[in-house]
């Protein structure tokens, strides 16, 4: 039974998951939900994007490693159980996140709009 926001099981389940069908210790899989949920919430402003970038492409690397027996195709006819999908779509996000992580935040980021002022004095 879903228990969490939008949908999602909600981080007891989670973390139960995490712990115990996919093997992470616990403390290292609540800094996971952690940055799961921190991480995209402050890249939407652009608060330390290369921060965040960086430490979401760590965790998308860890992710798709969990999934590379699966190999790299989605589950077009929702035919497999949850969790046996491939890893395409942690590439995709490691893609995006390593470009934030090494260009940093957009030209509006909070990021970019802190520098601007603080060359200017």
């Amino acid at each position: 039974m879903r228990s969490g926001r939008f949908g999602g099981y909600g981080f007891a389940k989670t973390m139960e998951w995490m712990t115990g069908t996919v093997g992470i210790p616990a403390p290292l899989a609540a800094a996971g939900i952690t940055l799961e949920v921190v991480g995209p919430a402050l890249l939407i402003p652009g608060i330390a994007s290369r921060l965040w970038g960086a430490a979401l492409a760590i965790f998308m690397a860890v992710a798709a490693s969990t999934h590379v027996a699966n190999g790299c195709f989605m589950n077009w006819f929702g035919t497999k159980p949850a969790g046996r999908e491939g890893c395409e779509h942690h590439l995709l996000a490691i893609a995006m996140v390593c470009a934030t992580a090494m260009s940093g935040g957009g030209a509006y980021s909070v990021d970019r709009v802190l520098s601007r002022r603080l060359s200017e004095t």
